[in-house]
C-alpha cells in the first residue's frame, strides 16, 4: 500500500497501542516479519494507526534511521503513527523516585523520527516489590519532573507533536 493511502490520525477512528504487546514491565523486541505480520494483522482487522512504544521496539536505542525505516514500515502496512508511549519513566531511588533523563530527553525526536503527532507520558516508576504513585514522589523529585515536562512542553511547541501526561500507573 503507497503512503498516500494512510489515514491521517485525524482520521484515524481506531489505533493499536504496541505496550499491550509486552509482558506487564518487560520487554520486547520482534523481528521484521513479526513486526510485518502484526501489522498487516491491525491493518486487516480495522485499526487505522498504531501508538509506539518502546517496550515494544527500543526506539529510544534505536538511530535515526532505524525510527525512519520503522515508520515506513508502519506507513506501507498502511497504517498511521498516532503517537509514541512512553511509559514508567521514573527510576527508583529509595522511598522515592527520580526522572529517567536519557529516554525522557530523547522522546521529541523519537516522536520527529515516527512522524508521530502525540507523545504519550506515564509519569509511573518502574515496576518492582512496590510500585510508586504520584502521591508517594517528595516535593523535590515534582519540582524536577514539572522542570522537565515544561521543557519539554516548550521543545514540543516548536514541533507540533502534543503532549498527554499520565500521573499514575495505569490511571
Amino acid at each position: 500500500m503507497s503512503t498516500a493511502q494512510v489515514p491521517t490520525l485525524a482520521s484515524a477512528r481506531w489505533s493499536l497501542s504496541t505496550i499491550v504487546l509486552a509482558p506487564r514491565g518487560e520487554k520486547i523486541a520482534p523481528s521484521s516479519a513479526e513486526r510485518t505480520g502484526l501489522l498487516n494483522w491491525a491493518r486487516r482487522t480495522g485499526f487505522d494507526s498504531v501508538e509506539v512504544s518502546g517496550a515494544w521496539v527500543d526506539v529510544y536505542a534505536q538511530s535515526n534511521f532505524e525510527r525512519r525505516a520503522l515508520a515506513s514500515e508502519i506507513a506501507d502496512s498502511g497504517l498511521a503513527v498516532s503517537g509514541v508511549n512512553l511509559d514508567r519513566v521514573l527510576d527508583r531511588s529509595g522511598d522515592s523516585a527520580v526522572l529517567e533523563r536519557g529516554r525522557f530527553s530523547n522522546v521529541l525526536q523519537v516522536a520527529e523520527d515516527l512522524k508521530a503527532p502525540l507523545i504519550s507520558i506515564s509519569f509511573s516508576a518502574k515496576l518492582g516489590p512496590v510500585i510508586l504513585r504520584a502521591a508517594d514522589f517528595d516535593e523535590r523529585a515534582i519540582a524536577a519532573i514539572a522542570v522537565e515536562a515544561k521543557r519539554l512542553a516548550r521543545a514540543a511547541a516548536g514541533s507540533g507533536i502534543q503532549l498527554s501526561f499520565e500521573v499514575r500507573d495505569d490511571g
